[in-house]
């Protein structure tokens, strides 16, 4: 009998998964003193090698406390398939115990009943508010899900990230003269939206081939605009979600963020399809400005880019009182303290399988990598947002200068909506 290749490629697949997976799983044979865990995470090389180091320091501090020998089997998986390798596991029944996965995932996982609620485990032993407490918000926000009216905490935030400003302080002094004209500052990104639209007309010189901003048209480029508005664009409204795109908050940011290309022209065209992709544009020196995150960074500077980070701008006082934001009589001080920029939250949460033999071993190692001192080291070795905020407290952010300025705009960030299949 002869088998379609597909079908072979299929069963081979659940075989590996099956084998690889079957350490962990829930079996008589396991003594409590003799624990496996498997995690699977998608780290780079540099992150993958210290999570090494972290989860060897782990066994030790385990095995001191509780006299029992445990183990971390870290498999690694590519981010981008790492849902696609979660699914065929969770077919096959053998999913690993500890997984790290986008931070917009954790609610489809939760509402597929794969991933544990951690505040229903005994050794949880405190509340989801005040765990909650020592956390970024927003990271902390992606993890609580309500299902059916019942809301629980399904992961930690392991990894958490966030979009600011970039700007070439290279093309701004090129452009200077035309800045200076128009009364503002060449040393400087602009602080609000009417003077980056200023600066836009000043530093967007077509034949020059360079325009002020590279912008992206997916819908997570978009959330800051939204979050700036705090526009939300679905609520959770009698046990279902619903569009509230149509409000007029939404409105106006989104007709900011589009005016930018199509009423100012100050946009080089990066959101078209085919078009010079934001990243390539901005190490081109095509784009003075663009958004982007933490992992680009050492890419930017290793390329000669001379590279400045700022917040996101914040909404004008005009533009805040025209959305409502404001009250009209508003006064600087009302505008100064009320109006902040904002941004998205992406990243990894780590969850448990309800398939792990050892949850409450499980949540240990989660409790340990999301302790102050692991997430400090992991800022100050790899320039990464650390997502507990007592560990942003006296950070040696001298190898990684700009992560200041992320800590600083993830901190003014909102968490997405717990959305089911975000994606």
């Amino acid at each position: 009998m002869k088998f379609p290749l597909r079908l072979i490629a299929t069963l081979l697949m659940i075989f590996i998964f099956l084998t690889a997976g079957s350490c962990s799983r829930k079996t008589d044979a396991a003594p409590d003193t003799d624990i496996t865990l498997q995690v699977w995470e998608g780290f780079k090389f540099e992150e993958h090698t210290l999570f090494e180091e972290i989860c060897a320091a782990f066994e030790k501090d385990y095995a001191a406390r509780t006299g029992k020998t445990l183990r971390i089997s870290a498999f690694r998986v590519p981010f981008d398939d790492m849902m696609t390798k979660v699914k065929t596991a969770t077919l096959a029944r053998s999913t690993p115990d500890i997984c790290f996965v986008d931070a917009l995932k954790v609610t489809e996982l939760a509402y597929g009943k794969v991933v544990l609620p951690l505040d229903t485990l005994p050794n949880f032993e405190d509340t989801v508010d005040s765990i909650g407490r020592h956390f970024i918000p927003a990271a902390f926000g992606s993890n609580i899900v309500n299902i059916r009216g019942e809301t629980h905490l399904y992961g930690l935030p392991a990894q958490t990230t966030c979009l600011a400003l970039f700007w070439n302080r290279k093309i701004f002094r090129r452009y200077a003269e035309p800045l200076r004209a128009a009364g503002l500052n060449p040393d400087r990104a602009p602080g609000d939206w009417d003077e980056f639209i200023l600066y836009g007309k000043a530093l967007t010189h077509p034949t020059d081939g360079v325009w002020a901003y590279g912008m992206r048209n997916s819908l997570w480029f978009t959330i800051p605009f939204l979050n700036l508005y705090e526009a939300p664009f679905v609520e959770f409204q009698d046990g279902v979600f619903k569009s509230v795109i149509n409000s007029a908050r939404a409105r106006a940011a989104l007709s900011l963020y589009v005016g930018l290309a199509l009423d100012h022209g100050i946009e080089g065209g990066a959101w078209k399809a085919g078009a010079k992709d934001p990243d390539q544009g901005f190490l081109n020196e095509s784009y003075a400005m663009v958004f982007n995150g933490p992992w680009n960074v050492e890419k930017f500077k290793s390329s000669g880019l001379d590279l400045g980070i700022v917040l996101i701008p914040r909404l004008s006082k005009k533009q805040a009182i025209a959305a409502g934001l404001l009250p009209a009589e508003a006064d600087d001080n009302e505008y100064e303290s009320r109006v902040r920029s904002s941004s998205n939250v992406g990243g990894q949460n780590a969850v448990i399988f309800s398939s792990c033999a050892h949850p409450d071993a499980a949540l240990e190692f989660l409790k340990y990598f999301t302790g102050r001192e692991v997430q400090k080291m992991w800022a100050e070795k790899l320039g990464q947002i650390p997502v507990r905020l007592d560990a942003q407290e006296n950070l040696d952010t001298s190898v990684f200068p700009e992560i200041k300025t992320f800590i600083e705009q993830i901190n003014l960030s909102r968490p997405m909506p717990p959305l089911p299949f975000y994606g």
